[in-house]
């Protein structure tokens, strides 16, 4: 989202130019929402780093299954790396960027 701000602000300045350009000014977004996906395909933005939501949400729920259960739970703390979304990856139908919005 903040991205979106930037490229906005930018804008307004007469500062924003597409990847590649020699005056483009590098721009990573933050959690890969489906705006940020756009955006790379537009050449507007480079890259997003994008958190894994549903992963993370299926990873708690299961934990959360097995403590009510009485299992034990692997580990205390999980750590899910971000993923980065750059215009070679943009359409990867893995990220929930593009899982979002194909469900809208």
């Amino acid at each position: 989202m903040y991205a979106q701000g930037v490229t906005s602000a930018l804008e307004q300045l007469k500062k924003l130019k597409p990847v590649g350009d020699k005056d483009h000014i590098i721009i990573v977004g933050i959690d890969g929402q489906p705006i940020g996906h756009e955006q790379i395909r537009k050449d507007i933005q480079d890259v997003s780093v994008a958190q894994q939501l549903f992963v993370m949400g299926t990873t708690a729920m299961d934990a959360l299954v097995k403590s009510v259960k009485g299992e034990k739970v692997e580990k205390d703390n999980v750590l899910i790396p971000p993923v980065v979304v750059t215009k070679a990856n943009v359409d990867d139908e893995n990220h929930w960027g593009v899982q979002f919005a194909t469900k809208k």
